[in-house]
């Protein structure tokens, strides 16, 4: 008589596979498991790093979660905007859901930047 017993593969390439899908990665995320650690790393959007965390602990063989190397993607757009906008005093720029708003007074030139 054969006695049939649930198995589920728990090596790390299958893991991150089931990551992948589980956590609907971000497109300029990446991961790596190690150890039952999942190491997400890049830029994201805030809402998505929370959701994130909480769909991990749902995923066999992952027993931890490490977001040392995960970054809120908002500051790190506005950075770069900063940097090759490098817009006036008098125009402030904020990054909301990957879209750069400009407030304040400009000339036309700025404006055409």
């Amino acid at each position: 008589m054969m006695r049939w017993t649930p198995y589920q593969d728990l090596t790390p390439l299958l893991i991150e596979k089931h990551a992948q899908l589980r956590l609907a990665l971000y497109f300029t995320v990446q991961l790596q498991i190690q150890e039952g650690v999942l190491d997400l790393r890049c830029y994201a959007q805030a809402h998505w790093i929370t959701q994130a965390i909480d769909k991990a602990s749902t995923i066999a063989g992952v027993n931890r979660v490490a977001l040392n190397n995960l970054r809120d993607i908002g500051p790190f757009l506005l950075a770069q905007a900063q940097r090759q906008l490098a817009p006036p005093l008098s125009v402030t720029l904020n990054v909301h859901d990957k879209i750069l708003q400009m407030s304040g007074m400009r000339d036309s030139a700025t404006f055409q930047a």
